[in-house]
């Protein structure tokens, strides 16, 4: 039996298998000694996925998940180029902190796969971690996360602060939140998007800012029920899922309650660091 364990965002999760787990970009920069007591802990096995009777409570063309027996099924598929058709290849059961995991899949295994087909936000979510859509920076000790939309300027944000403040981009594109007492910490994870930016490091939090394109530059701190609704759509989570909703929900209160939350208007030059400085320092 092989054990490949990975750390992010105070979030263990130990793979076991009988065969190898190439790396994959980044991952690898996660990883952690196979005897760390993992969050959870995932046994793959090979072969064709169970096909309980139950009831579909999520489907997209990603992701089916079923009610049946009281557990869930959680289905992660793949889009096949010649029909169009999205196709199952993965089945994760969660019972507590153990997952078994069967693949459908006659490939070699490795672990971007493997992590998509656990929904990693949910299973971070259930240990109260959210992830956050955002380019998260380390400016100086504290943690600037840009978070939004696309299109916003979030990267353009973290990249001139870069530039201008010798600020160290930690992710371009997701990070995970969590408190410790009554400190958030924000720290990278494996998965970055576009970007290809990823540290595995962790800062406490300075400030969340929502970048909105502009012809000036203007910083405003927000109220927290403000905050919060922009936050709640920058969480991943399945929207579906009752239980996920309420804890993305709770998380999002808190955050907004104790965090300074800004939105900047801004241009893609030095003036909007200038601008968000002297909101938040």
């Amino acid at each position: 039996m092989i054990t490949k364990s990975f750390a992010f965002g105070g979030l263990g999760i130990a793979f076991e298998t009988e065969e190898p787990i190439a790396d994959s970009d980044f991952y690898s920069r996660f990883l952690q000694p196979a005897e760390t007591a993992p969050d959870y802990t995932v046994t793959l096995c090979r072969g064709p996925l169970p096909l309980p009777e139950g009831t579909e409570i999520l489907r997209t063309n990603h992701r089916r998940r079923v009610l049946a027996n009281g557990a869930f099924y959680d289905y992660t598929c793949f889009s096949d180029a010649g029909t169009l058709a999205h196709i199952p290849y993965a089945c994760a059961v969660k019972e507590g902190s153990r997952i078994g995991l069967t693949i459908d899949y006659e490939g070699p295994l490795w672990d971007k796969m493997l992590f998509d087909a656990l929904n990693v936000p949910d299973l971070t979510l259930t240990k109260g971690i959210g992830i956050l859509h955002a380019s998260f920076i380390d400016a100086n000790g504290d943690g600037i996360l840009f978070a939004g939309p696309k299109q916003q300027g979030k990267s353009t944000q973290a990249m001139l602060w870069r530039e201008n403040a010798g600020a160290e981009i930690l992710n371009g594109d997701r990070a995970a939140v969590r408190f410790e007492a009554e400190t958030l910490i924000a720290g990278s994870v494996p998965f970055c998007g576009s970007s290809k930016t990823c540290q595995n490091k962790q800062r406490p939090v300075k400030a969340i800012v929502f970048p909105e394109k502009a012809p000036m530059n203007a910083a405003e701190k927000l109220l927290p029920f403000a905050a919060f609704k922009r936050l709640i759509g920058c969480l991943s989570y399945t929207q579906t899922d009752s239980v996920m909703q309420e804890k993305a929900l709770r998380l999002a209160e808190q955050i907004a309650a104790s965090v300074p939350c800004c939105l900047l208007r801004c241009t893609p030059d030095s003036g909007a660091v200038a601008a968000l400085r002297k909101a938040i320092y």
